[in-house]
């Protein structure tokens, strides 16, 4: 009889995650992640044209290098602001 009792809580998680993933949570979570790991490789897409876009704008590679740490650093803000907020 134990054993049956022990199996339960499982067959109800088991059974609330079919019911989720149906639901399309799952799905929601694969977005997420997908859109998440767009917006942090944006970051590091600029690094490899910093030179063209210095000539472009007829600017120092130092001053477009200015450009994307600023940009890093407002991502890291805004994990640093936005990321604690998830766990209220």
């Amino acid at each position: 009889m134990r054993g049956s009792r022990c199996r339960e809580p499982v067959l109800l998680y088991v059974s609330a995650l079919y019911r989720r993933i149906r639901e399309g949570v799952v799905n929601d979570i694969w977005l997420m992640a997908f859109g998440t790991g767009g917006i942090v490789a944006n970051i590091y897409y600029i690094q490899p044209l910093l030179a063209s876009i210095a000539a472009t704008f007829r600017i120092s590679v130092a001053q477009v290098g200015a450009v994307a740490m600023l940009s890093q650093l407002g991502t890291a803000l805004g994990m640093l602001l936005f990321v604690p907020l998830g766990d209220t």
